[in-house]
């Protein structure tokens, strides 16, 4: 037996992902701003985190809506 909560879980695999990976990009900015680094600092960390970001998550979304379709 699966661990499924119901059809509609598995039924669009990237948008889940997209919000899961979204959410927890959020998330990770965080702590640069909390750190209490200098400007530069922050900006880099978080210049850090979206970048791959914007670049990965539609690159993989895209991967998985292809596998699904």
């Amino acid at each position: 037996m699966g661990a499924s909560c119901g059809g509609d879980v598995d039924a669009r695999p990237a948008e889940r992902f997209v919000w899961t990976a979204v959410s927890l990009t959020a998330i990770s900015l965080v702590p640069p701003l909390l750190s209490g680094a200098n400007t530069a600092t922050t900006t880099a960390l978080l210049g850090l985190h979206l970048v791959p970001a914007t670049v990965m998550i539609p690159t993989l979304a895209r991967s998985l809506r292809t596998r699904t379709d």
